[in-house]
């Protein structure tokens, strides 16, 4: 479910280098459904648990580790498309990189 109070654009709409993002179209009321995603469609750790040895941060969560883990397979990955798209994107485009 996308909520039609919503859209998915460039963030300065006609320039084809800015990132991507969804934006509010009309006033959104607290609590109100924005967006459903089915649970299959999530990457997470599921049974895995974060590493207790923090001597390795890239690795200590267990998000990242399965992340890398679809990443490696590619396109034989149930996610291969949204990994695909994640590959494509040039350095500073994705959300984990819009923070210092």
């Amino acid at each position: 479910y996308f909520s039609s109070k919503q859209e998915f654009r460039r963030a300065v709409p006609g320039d084809s280098s800015s990132f991507f993002g969804i934006f509010a179209t009309e006033d959104i009321v607290e609590g109100e459904l924005l967006t459903s995603v089915p649970w299959k469609c999530v990457i997470s750790a599921e049974d895995e648990e974060d590493d207790e040895d923090e001597s390795n941060p890239y690795f200590f969560c267990a998000s990242k580790r399965r992340l890398l883990s679809e990443m490696r397979m590619g396109d034989r990955s149930f996610y291969g498309p949204y990994i695909t798209y994640l590959l494509n994107q040039p350095r500073g485009k994705i959300p984990s990189d819009w923070s210092n």
